[in-house]
């Protein structure tokens, strides 16, 4: 977990992608320190279209991303939207834990999870001009809790390096992973190599 110092927490960074409804394949990624996807949509969906060279894109959504702004940004961009208003916001909308969940303990530096567990301050680092403090428990993958607090997509649950830059390319090659495993079921390893090869 990370904080930035002034008593509001963060929990890791926060990664968008934006991926082609046909083969699922990530055609634009992007790795963020910011909390939450409500500013996200119009850039995502922006680099969407860039990337397949299609202006009257369609783009799906959860409610996460719905913020009166970006969906204006998208249509005058010719981006078509569709995004549900929430109900909640963040992780609580989606059963998970949310922020509020995890107890700040100042005499000792750390927090309490909702399964009891202390997060104890592993390192800290500066980043675009605030002081970040990474807090976690090495015994998260053996909760029993973990399905509500961590979504863990790409089989992944958490980065190995550290700052916005670095995390930033450690996502790229995750992406890279994963879209060649995708175009392996897809073209089989062979048709894959043939592709390559042309």
């Amino acid at each position: 977990m990370a904080t930035s110092g002034r008593g509001t927490g963060t929990v890791g960074y926060n990664v968008q992608t934006a991926v082609d409804d046909k083969h699922h394949l990530i055609i634009a990624h992007e790795v963020t320190n910011v909390g939450n996807d409500r500013t996200r949509l119009s850039n995502m969906a922006n680099q969407a279209s860039e990337e397949i060279g299609d202006e009257s894109l369609t783009v799906v959504a959860d409610r996460g991303y719905y913020k009166g702004l970006e969906i204006l940004a998208c249509e005058q961009a010719s981006i078509t939207t569709f995004v549900p208003k929430p109900l909640t916001s963040g992780s609580k909308a989606e059963g998970r834990f949310g922020k509020q969940d995890f107890i700040y303990i100042a005499a000792s530096d750390e927090y309490r999870c909702p399964a009891g567990q202390l997060l104890t301050r592993r390192h800290s680092s500066m980043e675009d001009g605030m002081l970040l403090h990474c807090y976690y428990f090495s015994g998260c993958q053996f909760c029993l809790m973990q399905n509500q607090c961590t979504t863990g997509k790409m089989g992944s649950t958490h980065f190995v390096t550290k700052t916005l830059p670095r995390v930033s390319t450690e996502m790229s090659l995750h992406v890279l992973a994963y879209n060649l495993k995708r175009m392996m079921s897809i073209f089989g390893v062979a048709g894959l190599l043939e592709a390559i090869r042309a």
